[in-house]
């Protein structure tokens, strides 16, 4: 049995077009962190009231977290995506895990088979400290290149994320006018990303 917080659907690394048309990634290696487009396809119609009813219901029974918006049902969770991709396969379903998350919302165990893809730094509110650093500006943190796995992420309780965390915040001090997490150093929370292998 697996301990995650929640599913969510959020978009495919490859198709993840934060800012322009060129998804986050590092030479080859995109970032497959808690920085994707969530529930995309379902959050405009549903404001615009043109969801259909029985997708408007589950998307406002999703809990939103100081982190990503979540559900714990994995039906729901298939049902939404199942929309979400009606068009065109855009989207995926992840599971999170996070000590903060499960201190402040809880968790549960799922028989379901977890691949986990890796650890995002996340400041609630704020967004992952991976993305607005090595990816957004790779050449101030070339020393951790190496530890990024295949997926953009740190290898799950690896060393180099408390590295990462201090090296970030001295590009700060020396003036690299990197987004600002230092004064939220006791609300970073260390995320685990992962993909159901069977759903």
């Amino acid at each position: 049995m697996e301990r995650i917080c929640g599913f969510a659907v959020v978009r495919r690394a490859k198709c993840n077009f934060l800012d322009d048309l060129t998804p986050p990634r590092i030479g080859g290696v995109y970032y497959h962190g808690v920085k994707r487009q969530s529930w995309s396809e379902l959050r405009e119609p549903y404001y615009e009231e043109t969801l259909p009813v029985h997708y408007s219901k589950l998307f406002r029974s999703l809990e939103l977290t100081n982190v990503i918006t979540l559900t714990q049902e994995l039906e729901i969770a298939q049902d939404l995506l199942f929309f979400s991709n009606k068009d065109e396969p855009l989207n995926e379903l992840i599971t999170i895990y996070s000590k903060g998350l499960e201190r402040t919302r809880g968790s549960l165990r799922t028989a379901l088979k977890i691949k986990w893809l890796g650890e995002d730094v996340v400041c609630g509110g704020i967004g992952s400290m991976l993305m607005e650093g090595i990816f957004t500006k790779p050449y101030l943190f070339s020393d951790f290149t190496n530890y990024l796995n295949q997926y953009g992420l740190f290898d799950i309780n690896s060393s180099a994320t408390d590295l990462y965390v201090v090296h970030y915040n001295e590009l700060n001090k020396q003036g690299h006018n990197l987004e600002i997490f230092s004064d939220r150093i006791h609300s970073l929370d260390k995320v685990w990303i992962g993909v159901p292998e069977a759903t």
